[in-house]
């Protein structure tokens, strides 16, 4: 998957130890779990990645730099997802490229493997995701009371979605749909197949068959 900042891909075998000292970093840490540190070894991030039921994907810069992380779950449905992720640079929280990340990746469960629900869990203290949350015109649904406990209190959580027709009807963000991330297959070549397909049929086939195709 590929933006305009960044693109998502598999994590390499060399990237596991950052991305096991991002988990335990600060700020990085508690902003990516919500104040739990669930990873604290090279060996847990790769052991959680491979059992699941989570999966994760590298964020990194177009010159290959590993800057974060996206990560998603299929919940009971088929179709549901929750999706989450981190930037674990800091230095580049305000740069745009956690939001398109976040987005190259609910991108792809739409419009590749068929979602009708994506869901956002986030801490309330996650300014930033708050912040992008509301921006995209994610719908809030509510608040887990006490979610979190972080710096010796409890926080709670935020939860927002998107369902399938929400998401194709918010192209006027500039944050999603076709327009922003594109098609794999370009819709002139989807044109240009269908008008083949159209003129051989019109040419060739039986007039019997291509009258009982155009009633169907």
């Amino acid at each position: 998957m590929k933006g305009a900042l960044v693109t998502v891909s598999a994590i390499e075998e060399d990237e596991y130890p950052l991305v096991a000292q991002w988990f335990r970093r600060g700020m990085v840490g508690a902003l990516s779990t919500g104040g739990s540190a669930r990873f604290t070894s090279t060996a847990d991030i790769r052991g959680a990645i491979a059992a699941g039921p989570e999966k994760y994907a590298m964020v990194r810069t177009h010159d290959g730099v590993p800057v974060g992380l996206v990560q998603w779950r299929q919940r009971k449905y088929p179709g549901s997802y929750t999706v989450g992720g981190v930037i674990g640079d800091s230095e580049l929280w305000d740069s745009g490229c956690g939001g398109e990340a976040s987005w190259l990746l609910v991108h792809e469960l739409f419009h590749a493997h068929n979602a009708h629900r994506v869901e956002f869990v986030t801490a309330a203290f996650n300014v930033r995701v708050v912040r992008m949350l509301i921006k995209s015109g994610m719908v809030i649904e509510g608040v887990l009371r006490d979610y979190f406990f972080l710096d010796g209190a409890y926080h709670d959580a935020i939860v927002t979605s998107y369902l399938r027709e929400e998401y194709y009807s918010a192209d006027e963000s500039g944050m999603t749909g076709d327009a922003f991330f594109g098609d794999t297959v370009p819709a002139s070549d989807k044109s240009e197949a269908r008008a083949l397909l159209r003129d051989y049929m019109r040419d060739q086939w039986p007039q019997d068959i291509r009258r009982a195709y155009s009633e169907e």
